[in-house]
């Protein structure tokens, strides 16, 4: 799910209950694509989520979904744990050593800047219609793990625990559809907005060269035939922007190595003088309206080059471990404004290449296919 503006942030919802989306046919309508837009309007910046939730997910459940999504991608991972546990009459103890096990997975792979939020697992009654006792009962074990949350988040400064009543929809609107996921979103974004706002604007560490050099090695996709899956997309870049190139490139040690192009005649080019260097040294996109204008280009060989490029737009592609090992780019001859939809678009024809990259690579763990949902948006559980 996307919600529009600059530097977007990176956000993971895992977990069952609230994130499943129960009652409307996509993650977009449901909490996943709501959050995203919520915290959007609280920061005052972009935001993508990927969505991994299942039905009936427990705390112990959760472990060997988060050894094989690779955290270290996130700017923030919020975890809706504990329905499931609730309902189960889960030992505090135990439940409490298994979401422990939980955040040091996430938090032994993240990156510095990558926050947690620990979602109060709501009132059961507040869900599902049951009888007084019953409901009782149930919504004293889902305050009872609560209590654990809030010992587990001050723990770790990094870690953040987020009130959750999950208040029921309003009068004449429909319990668990769009309206309802709405509401929900925004009672969270009341926390997870102003933590986000004043912790992830420190951006991205330096790149570990050593790492990404092995995490692009990986991929195995280094001087191979030109395949028609990635010329689609090239293709596709060239006509959208009516550009006069685009290319898929992937900077390895001392080059930049086109997998796919259209619009340069060139394959590789020498990493000093690529412009696709400096866009993986960030997480957003890189622009350069008029390349003869930038100091750092204007002598590039790419820039007085027999092609004449002037305007460059890029964005960066990751490994499955989070190292930027490429970018999507498109140049033209000529100098251009690229607007905020020309960047959105781009960052979309990154992921798909991105996807593709990821194609039979080999991954950090093992994922569960088929029990997730990620982009583009399916219809869910």
């Amino acid at each position: 799910m996307h919600a529009s503006g600059e530097t977007p942030q990176r956000i993971l919802l895992l977990g069952g209950g609230p994130a499943v989306g129960y009652g409307v046919g996509t993650h977009d309508l449901a909490l996943g694509g709501q959050l995203t837009r919520a915290i959007a309007a609280a920061t005052g910046r972009g935001a993508d989520t990927e969505v991994f939730a299942r039905a009936n997910l427990s705390a112990a459940g959760t472990l060997p979904l988060v050894t094989s999504i690779s955290p270290e991608r996130f700017d923030a991972v919020v975890l809706t744990i504990g329905l499931q546990d609730a309902l189960a009459f889960a030992s505090t103890d135990q439940w409490l050593s298994e979401m422990q096990s939980v955040l040091t997975a996430i938090l032994s792979r993240a990156k510095s800047r990558t926050v947690i939020f620990l979602v109060a697992v709501p009132p059961v009654s507040h869900l599902v219609a049951l009888p007084r006792i019953s409901a009782t009962l149930l919504d004293r074990s889902a305050a009872r793990l609560n209590r654990a949350l809030v010992s587990l988040s001050a723990s770790n400064d990094a870690v953040f625990f987020v009130p959750f009543t999950a208040p029921s929809a309003q009068d004449g609107l429909h319990h668990h559809g769009q309206s309802t996921y709405r509401l929900w979103a925004q009672e969270l974004a009341k926390t997870i907005g102003p933590v986000m706002l004043g912790r992830i604007g420190r951006g991205r560490p330096a790149l570990d060269e050593h790492a990404r050099q092995s995490a692009l090695d990986r991929l195995n996709i280094l001087d191979t035939e030109p395949e028609d899956r990635f010329d689609r997309i090239t293709t596709l870049a060239q006509r959208y922007f009516g550009a006069a190139a685009a290319a898929i490139t992937l900077v390895d040690r001392d080059r930049q190595w086109f997998k796919s192009s259209r619009g340069i005649a060139v394959t590789e080019t020498s990493r000093s003088v690529a412009m696709c260097d400096y866009t993986i040294r960030g997480s957003q996109s890189f622009v350069v309206s008029d390349l003869l204008e930038d100091p750092r280009f204007a002598n590039a060989y790419k820039v007085n080059s027999g092609q004449n490029f002037r305007a460059y737009a890029g964005f960066p592609l990751e490994s499955p471990e989070g190292h930027r090992i490429g970018a999507l780019c498109v140049f033209d001859t000529k100098p251009r404004i690229f607007t905020a939809e020309d960047i959105v678009f781009l960052r979309e024809l990154a992921y798909l290449a991105q996807e593709q990259l990821w194609l039979g690579a080999p991954a950090p763990g093992e994922l569960v296919r088929g029990e997730v949902t990620q982009r583009p948006t399916v219809r869910a559980s």
